[in-house]
């Protein structure tokens, strides 16, 4: 598991059982994405995780405040945008 949230412009990879897209986590937000898919860091480790519709932080958002960075966060999800989708 990643020691913080990536900053907005820093690449994840989310991974869903059809697919593996790979964006900024500034992007995260406005991908629909079904749940169970993953969302890991540029080196491979796991940041948040799609439940019931919603992003799910896994780790502390080191830019945010002690009192309201939490360990498990749930981000709210918006309209999809375009991103590189990496096919083996």
């Amino acid at each position: 598991m990643a020691a913080r949230l990536p900053k907005s412009s820093e690449a994840v990879m989310i991974q869903t059982s059809d697919v593996t897209y790979r964006c900024t986590w500034g992007d995260v937000e406005w991908l629909e994405m079904p749940d169970g898919t993953m969302v890991a860091d540029d080196r491979g480790e796991l940041v948040a995780h799609v439940d019931e519709g919603k992003i799910v932080a896994l780790v502390e958002d080191a830019s945010a405040s002690s009192a309201s960075a939490a360990s498990s966060k749930v981000l709210t999800s918006n309209p999809p945008t375009t991103a590189t989708i990496d096919q083996d």
